[in-house]
C-alpha cells in the first residue's frame, strides 16, 4: 500500500470510530506518517473540529435511533416518544452496531428492557421480544413446509422416533403478559391499554410475504417447544405432557393429542424430517 493509500486508511478508521464509538477518539492524535497532517479536523469560520464532528456523531446516534424505532414501534408507542428516545441512547452506548447491515441491530432489546428501572420492565421485555421475533422471521429464509401426509407411510413406532425440523421463518414465545393483545391493539387502532398478567404462547412465523401471528393452547404449544429443540417426537410428546399441571394431564386425550399435532401441521410449522 502507497504512503497515501495507508495514511488515509489511517484517517478512515479513526473517523469511524470518532463517529460511532465515542467522543473522546476526538482528541486523540491521528497516528500518521503524514507529519504534516498532526490534527484529525480542521476547524472553518463557523464550526471547530469538534462541533463538525459532533454533526455527524449525532446524525449517527439519529439513524441509528430510527432503526431501533422502525423494529419497535409498539414499544416506543407504549413507553412513550421522549422515554423511548432515552432507552435508545442507552442501547446504542452499551450495544454498539458491530455489522455493516443493522438487521440485527436491535436484537438485544429485550435483555436491556429486563435491566431498566422503568415500570413493568419486564412486561417492556416481553413486547420487545415479540416484536424482536417478527423482525426475525421477516428476515429469515422461507422454506417449502412439511404437510401431515409426509408421514403416511410411518408406523407409530417410526413416527415417534421421528426428529422434524422447524421452519426457520417460526418463533415460539412464552409470555407471561398479555402483550400480544398489546400489539394486535396498537396495529388495528394505536390503542393504547394496560398489558394484564397471562400466560400465553404465541407463535410468530411468516408465509411467504405475511406475517403470522397464532395464539397456542399450552399443549400444542409444548410440543412445539420440545419437537423444536430437536426431541424425537414420541420424547417431546412426553416432555410436553410431563410439564403439565396434574388437572391439564388428566384432561389431555388421545384425540387431544391428535389435535394438537393438526394444529401443528396445519400452521406449516415443519419443514422436514431429520
Amino acid at each position: 500500500m502507497s504512503e497515501a493509500n495507508e495514511n488515509l486508511a489511517q484517517l478512515q478508521h479513526w473517523l469511524a470510530r470518532a463517529i460511532m464509538h465515542s467522543d473522546s477518539v476526538a482528541a486523540e492524535p491521528r497516528t500518521t506518517s503524514d507529519t504534516r497532517a498532526a490534527d484529525p479536523l480542521a476547524p472553518n469560520a463557523r464550526l471547530s473540529s469538534l462541533a463538525q464532528l459532533e454533526i455527524y456523531q449525532s446524525g449517527y446516534r439519529s439513524r441509528l435511533s430510527e432503526c431501533l424505532a422502525d423494529d419497535y414501534p409498539a414499544l416506543q408507542h407504549g413507553l412513550g416518544h421522549a422515554a423511548f428516545q432515552a432507552l435508545c441512547r442507552d442501547y446504542i452506548a452499551r450495544f454498539p452496531s458491530q455489522s455493516p447491515s443493522l438487521n440485527g441491530f436491535g436484537r438485544r432489546m429485550a435483555e436491556l428492557c429486563s435491566q431498566q428501572a422503568l415500570p413493568n420492565a419486564a412486561c417492556w421485555a416481553e413486547l420487545a421480544r415479540l416484536e424482536w421475533a417478527i423482525v426475525e422471521v421477516i428476515h429469515a429464509a422461507d422454506s417449502e413446509r412439511l404437510p401431515a401426509t409426509a408421514f403416511t407411510h410411518l408406523t407409530p413406532a417410526q413416527f415417534g422416533a421421528a426428529r422434524l425440523e422447524g421452519a426457520r421463518a417460526l418463533r415460539l414465545l412464552e409470555q407471561r403478559y398479555a402483550v400480544d393483545d398489546y400489539y394486535t391493539a396498537f396495529r388495528q387502532s394505536n390503542a393504547s391499554q394496560p398489558i394484564p398478567e397471562a400466560h400465553t404462547f404465541t407463535l410468530v412465523q411468516r408465509r411467504a410475504l405475511t406475517v403470522q401471528r397464532h395464539r397456542l393452547s399450552q399443549l400444542p404449544a409444548l410440543i412445539l417447544r420440545e419437537l423444536l429443540a430437536a426431541k424425537p417426537v414420541a420424547e417431546a410428546l412426553d416432555a410436553a405432557i410431563a410439564a403439565l399441571t396434574a388437572d391439564d394431564q388428566r384432561a389431555v386425550m388421545a384425540e387431544t393429542v391428535n389435535a394438537a399435532f393438526e394444529q401443528l401441521f396445519g400452521l406449516g410449522c415443519f419443514v422436514r424430517v431429520l
